[in-house]
């Protein structure tokens, strides 16, 4: 968690590990606790925006591999 010390006490009490924040405007904990916490509740997964947009779901892929030999370093 990177963030602000209220910011990351509401993430980490709520479970959230990989999480980077940043706070504009108040610095009021108890504004950046409502803030944090109005954000949470704006979340959606990634299931419900396909469906709000009218997409399907396609099956998961494997993300492309790196390829076993680096190409060699060009030289100028």
């Amino acid at each position: 968690v990177i963030a602000g010390k209220t910011v990351r006490a509401v993430l980490e009490s709520v479970g959230l590990k990989d999480v980077l924040s940043k706070s504009l405007g108040s610095k009021n904990a108890a504004n950046v606790v409502k803030a944090t916490l109005g954000a949470l509740k704006k979340l959606r997964l990634r299931e419900e925006i396909y469906k709000a947009r009218g997409l399907s779901i396609r099956e998961k892929k494997e993300p492309p591999t790196a390829p076993a030999v680096a190409p060699a370093a060009v030289t100028v």
